[in-house]
């Protein structure tokens, strides 16, 4: 996902509640949950990494409007588990927690959130 040489020597092993990950290479295939990450990796330059973005709620910044014009736009809002996981995406980041919510039912039977423990399992350790 970087497009700069990196002082961190790959693999780098990330731990995310309580469950750890290595990485052996920058991730290519990100997906940004919401306009602030998208602004954010087209900002790095990182368009040719993208496979998909979500939630725009405002315009873009003029300056990256060419660039956010190549990225498939998944879903006006959080796109759903399944339409994530189709991309296979090798890295997901978002500006708010509530991108990675659980899918949980309301009192009034309306399912919310997006993501089920057969893709993401629970947080149960620090993260």
């Amino acid at each position: 996902l970087c497009t700069t040489t990196s002082t961190t020597p790959q693999p780098v092993t990330v731990t995310n509640c309580g469950v750890s990950n290595t990485l052996a290479s920058a991730p290519t295939r990100a997906i940004t949950m919401n306009q602030g990450a998208t602004e954010f990796l087209l900002a790095m330059g990182l368009e040719d990494s993208m496979v998909g973005t979500a939630y725009l709620d405002d315009a873009i910044w003029p300056k990256h409007a060419a660039a956010y014009a190549t990225i498939p736009v998944l879903s006006s809002s959080y796109p759903n588990e399944t339409h994530i996981m189709a991309q296979n995406p090798d890295f997901i980041v978002a500006s708010y927690s509530s991108a990675f919510r659980a899918q949980y039912t309301t009192s009034s039977g309306k399912v919310r959130g997006i993501f089920t423990d057969e893709t993401i399992g629970p947080c149960s350790g620090d993260g």
